[in-house]
């Protein structure tokens, strides 16, 4: 019996002695892979492949980003070349507005006509000596129609049109009868000492 107890005991520390030999052999074998001069490009070779960062993050960043550049340079030009061109239209625009001369539409209703037939004469006469006898004058002295009426004196009249030279010349006739009862032949001082009616 006692032997048998040996036997086992024999036993146990024979497996006890075996597993801690395996176990230190295994030990020093990874020690060996850690500290061999090869383990560097053995690991090289082990690890997976992986893109370094500016390939994989910054480059499509940049990328992106010089898109973006160009598109708002792209922006930019065609909006100044939009500015210019609308600036040219309104100053090609102010200055046919500043050429051309916008005339008010006369009234439908002139209220009044030469009334005195054998007086008309006169201011044919009149008319001949101050516009030539153009009853449509428009000139640039600041009187205008055939017996040159000043704008003031001719909106006084009340006549229903804007200038004496838009009116016909039955209307310009009863407007400078009008004015010369009221102030005598010296509105036309030159033509009306000139056919002697002063």
């Amino acid at each position: 019996m006692r032997n048998y107890f040996k036997l086992l005991i024999i036993f146990i520390i024979c497996v006890l002695l075996g597993i801690f030999i395996r176990s230190y052999i295994a030990k020093g074998n990874t020690n060996e892979i850690k500290t061999s001069p090869n383990s560097a490009l053995l690991s090289a070779y082990t690890k997976p492949h992986t893109s370094p960062k500016w390939e994989t993050v910054l480059a499509p960043q940049l990328e992106r980003r010089a898109s973006q550049l160009e598109a708002a340079r792209i922006a930019e030009v065609a909006r100044l070349a939009a500015a210019q061109a609308r600036e040219q239209s309104e100053a090609l625009q102010r200055a046919e507005a500043a050429k051309a001369r916008i005339v008010p539409k006369p009234a439908l209703k002139p209220i009044q006509t030469a009334t005195n037939s054998a007086d008309i004469g006169i201011w044919d006469k009149l008319a001949l000596c101050e516009s030539g006898g153009r009853w449509d004058y428009n000139g640039s002295s600041g009187f205008d129609g055939g017996i040159q009426f000043s704008p003031a004196t001719w909106n006084a009249m009340a006549t229903g049109y804007a200038f004496a030279w838009q009116a016909p010349r039955e209307v310009q006739i009863a407007a400078g009868q009008r004015l010369q009862a009221r102030s005598g032949w010296g509105q036309w001082p030159a033509c009306a000492r000139k056919l002697g009616l002063i």
